[in-house]
């Protein structure tokens, strides 16, 4: 998403004592989780040369040693498929979010 918000989240899980790595696209994200191996990954819908749909494909069809490595959607869509896509690979989370919500 916005470097605004990206640079909110890294602040709010470091702070949290999680350690973070930060993709500025949808491409990126799906290179940094193949490298990185995360125990989570947290995408926006609409993010730069891929979105988090793809992406989220990617990171899947891809995560042979950790299938079942939960994903987040945060955005500002909101529509009922984006509730149960959350709830089926990790969650949802409406946007403005709150960091007590992350």
């Amino acid at each position: 998403d916005s470097r605004a918000f990206r640079a909110n989240l890294r602040r709010t899980l470091a702070g949290a004592g999680y350690d973070v790595t930060l993709a500025a696209d949808g491409n990126e994200a799906v290179q940094f989780a193949r490298r990185d191996q995360p125990d989570l990954v947290i995408l926006d819908i609409h993010m730069p040369v891929m979105d988090g749909y793809a992406a989220c494909q990617a990171i899947l069809a891809e995560d042979h040693r950790q299938p079942n490595v939960p994903i987040v959607f945060v955005t500002c869509d909101d529509a009922t498929h984006l509730q149960t896509l959350g709830d089926e690979l990790g969650a949802y989370l409406k946007k403005p979010v709150s960091n007590k919500a992350l």
